[in-house]
């Protein structure tokens, strides 16, 4: 039952992004939004990118290619940082922060199936490495055949 609500859910999901034509921007994008918007109304911006990626566990170089389409985008200014000129200091400009309002219903969305469905994201994650593992090993077995 839990899978079944989980896949209606994620439909549901897919169905918000499909319909707000976030394909440049994706998902990934509006959550460094979401994480530049909320250090902006806390006072805390330009934010490291650094702190970005910590903040939304996930590797530097999987966020390099998300930032640079923000970049290009008009979505995120980045500059030098004041303190440490080796960081790139990244901040939501007003363009960025009309998208993250018209991404609202898929973060809203995403918050929503962790509610209903508590691990669901973690359950997926851990099907995306068995996935990953068998592919590898069916690899392994061409390679050595």
């Amino acid at each position: 039952m839990k899978q079944q609500q989980a896949l209606s859910l994620l439909l549901d999901l897919c169905r918000s992004v499909h319909a707000l034509n976030l394909a440049r921007s994706g998902a990934p994008a509006l959550l460094v939004l979401y994480v530049l918007d909320k250090a902006r109304t806390a006072g805390e911006d330009p934010v490291p990118a650094g702190t970005i990626s910590e903040q939304l566990r996930s590797h530097p170089s999987t966020l390099t290619p998300v930032l640079r389409r923000l970049l290009d985008d008009g979505l995120i200014s980045r500059d030098v940082h004041a303190i440490d000129s080796r960081l790139a200091a990244i901040a939501i400009t007003d363009e960025g922060r009309a998208e993250l309002a018209r991404g609202a219903p898929v973060l809203d969305a995403l918050a929503d199936i962790g509610r209903r469905a508590p691990g669901v994201f973690e359950d997926i994650a851990h099907g995306v490495d068995m996935l990953a593992t068998a592919l590898c090993d069916v690899d392994d077995a061409e390679v050595q055949s």
